[in-house]
């Protein structure tokens, strides 16, 4: 049984059995009294908002008894209107993208049981990227096992993908995209990979080689060169999210971004292989280079 099912079990249990010892709880549910205090602290933050009053009110402790002195009416049957469902159902597709957030499987779980009950059909229809899903579990195993991955990337500077070996450290979401932080064998270094970007991808038998620890997962951006750029808003995701200072919409489809990069020949390709969707406004240098590039290119 997942943790959700768990929880939704558990409560209306709960408080049909007010004072009762964890240790009781862990018997009746067939887990441990450490994994009873651990799914009441997340139920403790559970609830139709996210302020005062709109969460699960429960008093519970190692040495004390369980107490939940508002249910906000999870301890009975939930019963959602046909646009409700179809909406927590469009959230959860959504959200099954997002395995770096929640767990896939928990997700499908519930995914499956919400379209059963939407009987005879589903009122939604979603598309899902399937080689990208199956690209982060993948991404998942490797950094479990602590194995190389060899992929096919094809990164904002370059038309062609590039064969390259990675060593997976941490998936990370950000503006409706995953990134994977990994250090690269060809780079010697770390570097950050769009997942939607890797066109093929296979565990390798090679342990991973370098450790990293949790700060340098997070680049030192503080000696790159501030640039200021307006794009088309779905170029964005060529930029990433800890380089980015500030965001301002121009129109429906442009924005002005400034943002640092580690060099202006990178920035110069990546603005020349968006076809004119992306400008530099600042510096003057990075104006120059993107010119004198296609100058070169147009020779």
């Amino acid at each position: 049984m997942n943790h959700i099912e768990l929880l939704i079990r558990m409560l209306p249990w709960l408080v049909a059995h007010p004072g009762v010892p964890p240790e009781t709880v862990a018997e009746e549910f067939g887990i441990s009294a450490k994994e009873v205090l651990r799914l009441l602290d997340v139920l403790q933050y559970t609830g139709p908002g996210q302020y005062g009053g709109e969460l699960v009110d429960v008093h519970f402790g190692a040495d004390q008894g369980i107490y939940v002195m508002d249910a906000q009416k999870f301890d009975r049957p939930v019963r959602l209107t046909g646009a409700e469902a179809s909406a927590l159902l469009a959230g959860l597709t959504y959200l099954e993208q997002m395995p770096a957030l929640a767990d896939s499987t928990e997700v499908a779980i519930l995914i499956d049981k919400i379209s059963a009950a939407l009987n005879p059909e589903p009122t939604v229809s979603i598309v899902t990227d399937v080689r990208e899903h199956d690209c982060i579990q993948l991404l998942k195993s490797a950094i479990d096992a602590e194995v190389q991955v060899e992929i096919s990337y094809a990164s904002g500077s370059s038309l062609n993908a590039s064969q390259r070996v990675i060593e997976p450290k941490r998936l990370l979401t950000r503006d409706d995209r995953t990134y994977v932080r990994a250090w690269c064998t060809e780079a010697e270094a770390m570097r950050t990979f769009r997942v939607d970007r890797i066109a093929r991808a296979s565990l390798s038998d090679l342990p991973q080689v370098v450790d990293i620890n949790d700060q340098e997962l997070v680049r030192d951006v503080t000696s790159w060169i501030d640039v200021i750029l307006e794009l088309d808003k779905e170029f964005l995701g060529d930029f990433d999210n800890d380089t980015v200072s500030s965001i301002h919409e121009l129109d429906e489809r442009r924005i002005r971004v400034s943002t640092k990069v580690a060099n202006l020949e990178w920035l110069a390709s990546v603005v020349l292989s968006a076809g004119g969707a992306i400008t530099v406004v600042s510096p003057e240098e990075a104006r120059d280079l993107v010119v004198s590039a296609a100058s070169r290119w147009l020779e």
